[in-house]
């Protein structure tokens, strides 16, 4: 009994001291934490004030560590979802939660140059605002060391409220331009309404440089050196990264290194693109995975993969004047001969029905020839009417066919078009592509079946040029952006000598964007400036403009290739009948020399 009554003393003496330590941790909790009734309040209108300037529907929290932060006690009152991050966890963010949301996190002291490395996440939210609550920070440099630490992970939304703003409602938000103004601003919650919290400080970059490389690719972008010297970007892409670039106030620099007129393929720049190379490339390629979407702007154009196509042969002459007219109405004007040859025997009381009055009647085929005939003396009512009838048909038979005839022979008309590889392959073409496109027939099943159709060409500089020769003997693929600037120019061609085959394309209506590095801060202002160019239409017009770009640039000329060609092939037969015309005085001068050495 008494060991029994010692041990609920002991149990109950135990019970005392734990619920005096909960107490007294209960009541250092305020001091510790800072929390107060007074600061939740001003806390929660804050983020409201946050959320009024732009919606969020999500709350994300920072837990670097095993600490106790303010923001632990506020969550339950915004009434949101909440994600709590760690840097253990392996996920990004992007792909699993909304993007609108607020990141809120607690700095400690020893852990202010770490934090915004511990948390992976971040590499995917580098527009998303922070609300940061610094205790420590009692002074400007702290505040300066956090921006600094932040930007140099290309953080910039970063908002951070000291221990003091329950007194004094002041924070301070970190400030990239101009690259001499302290790195933070600060701001109070008692100003006006329309002041910004969050400063979208990219809008103006103050003349600080903007990093981009030109794929080179015409029409897209094209460098050259003005009177002046200096370096300058056109084609309807470098008029977009020009305009970007004069909108936020920034300096377009070049510096990796470049040779005029080489292009530069689009998985190479999309590879300058990801190392960092460059800010914001000067050309466009198309996703080649989901991750290749991160670090790609708005879309720009859709691309259309097809061939360019030689015109086929006109139809030979000679068999213009058989296929004007088709079997049945050759048949069809037999037989009307045939009719009027029997009428007209038969009416005319000296002429029998029989094989060569109704077959070889002279009237009638004189009359359906449109030529001249003696009709019988004193012909009837009847008689003249058949006559009149034979004349009719006879004037809109001739009539249509000597108008199908002469525009036939102005214009012949083409043989088939080459619609399938078969058909190229058939009529003796071969289709010329670069090496660097060889991935694209590998992975195309119909490639594959035309093993013999295809030449690849190592020098894709050297393909671009062979492309631009507009050779007949070959296919060329192409974009629809491109093919625009060909057909252009062969509206000053005595005829076309391409088509564009949209039936047989290696991709169609694929979207296509301007390479970016990853996490660029500004990105969405870039893809700002692209959708409201494209919606206003400006993009196409610039696109319109593409031929006469080029030939500013003398990169097209406006002259007729195939009259060109023409004399190139005339002055080269002149030189062949020349050389035949000199051989031939060479050999009649040793004749006439050797026959008057043998006499």
């Amino acid at each position: 009994m008494l060991s029994e009554q010692l041990t609920k003393h002991l149990l109950c003496v135990l019970l005392l001291l734990a619920i005096r330590k909960t107490l007294v941790i209960a009541s250092a909790l305020p001091e510790v934490t800072g929390f107060n009734e007074t600061l939740a309040k001003d806390l929660l209108k804050l983020l409201e004030n946050v959320r009024q300037e732009r919606d969020y529907n999500t709350v994300a929290i920072c837990k670097t560590r095993a600490q106790d932060c303010i923001f632990d006690k506020l969550l339950p009152e915004l009434s949101l979802p909440v994600v709590v991050m760690n840097k253990r966890l392996a996920f990004k963010y992007k792909s699993t939660f909304s993007k609108e949301l607020v990141i809120v996190l607690c700095f400690e002291h020893e852990n202010i140059d770490d934090v915004f490395e511990e948390i992976n996440v971040f590499h995917d939210l580098k527009q998303t605002r922070i609300v940061a609550y610094a205790p420590q920070a009692t002074n400007s440099q702290l505040i300066e060391e956090i921006c600094t630490n932040a930007m140099a992970k290309d953080i910039y939304n970063v908002l951070i409220i000291q221990n003091d703003f329950a007194e004094s409602h002041k924070y301070y938000t970190c400030n990239k331009f101009p690259l001499d103004a302290p790195r933070y601003k600060e701001k109070s919650m008692d100003a006006a309404v329309n002041s910004a919290i969050f400063d979208h400080q990219f809008r103006d970059m103050h003349g600080t440089k903007m990093l981009t490389y030109p794929d080179q690719l015409e029409p897209r972008t094209m460098l050259y050196y003005k009177a002046d010297g200096k370096l300058e970007m056109e084609g309807y892409i470098g008029r977009l990264v020009r305009i970007f670039a004069g909108k936020v106030n920034a300096t377009l620099a070049i510096e990796h290194p470049f040779e005029i007129g080489k292009t530069t393929y689009f998985g190479e720049l999309l590879k300058l693109a990801l190392n960092s190379t460059v800010d914001v490339a000067a050309g466009l390629t198309f996703p080649q995975s989901s991750a290749d979407q991160e670090v790609m702007s708005y879309p720009v154009q859709h691309l259309d993969y097809c061939y360019m196509v030689p015109l086929p042969e006109t139809i030979p002459i000679n068999e213009l004047f058989v296929g004007i007219v088709h079997l049945p109405t050759l048949f069809y004007i037999f037989v009307f001969t045939i009719i009027f040859a029997a009428l007209l025997t038969h009416l005319n009381p000296h002429m029998q029905i029989n094989f060569i009055n109704i077959f070889l009647n002279d009237k009638s085929i004189r009359g359906i020839l449109g030529q001249s005939f003696v009709p019988v003396v004193r012909p009837n009512l009847k008689v003249k009417l058949i006559i009149f009838l034979l004349c009719y048909m006879s004037i809109i038979t001739n009539t249509t066919y000597q108008a199908y005839l002469q525009s036939y022979l102005t214009q012949p008309p083409l043989q088939p078009m080459y619609r399938t590889y078969d058909d190229m392959e058939a009529a003796g073409l071969k289709v010329l592509v670069s090496a660097k496109e060889k991935i694209i027939l590998d992975t195309n099943s119909s490639v594959q079946e035309h093993p013999n159709l295809f030449e690849i060409m190592e020098d894709h500089n050297a393909w671009l040029r062979h492309r631009s020769s507009m050779n007949t003997k070959y296919v060329y693929p192409v974009s629809n952006a491109r093919w625009e600037v060909f057909e252009f120019h062969q509206s000053l061609f005595h005829r076309p000598i391409f088509y564009f085959n949209s039936e047989l394309c290696f991709f169609k209506s694929s979207i296509i964007s301007l390479p970016t590095r990853p996490n660029l801060p500004y990105r969405d202002l870039l893809d700002d400036v692209i959708l409201r160019l494209d919606s206003s239409g400006i993009i196409k017009e610039w696109m319109s403009l593409n031929f006469f770009v080029l030939a500013k640039l003398k990169l097209v000329v406006f002259e007729d290739l195939i009259l060109i060609r023409l004399k190139e092939a005339m002055t080269d037969r002149n030189d062949q009948v020349l050389s035949l015309v000199l051989w031939k005085d060479v050999i009649v001068n040793c004749g006439g020399d050797m026959n008057s050495m043998s006499a």
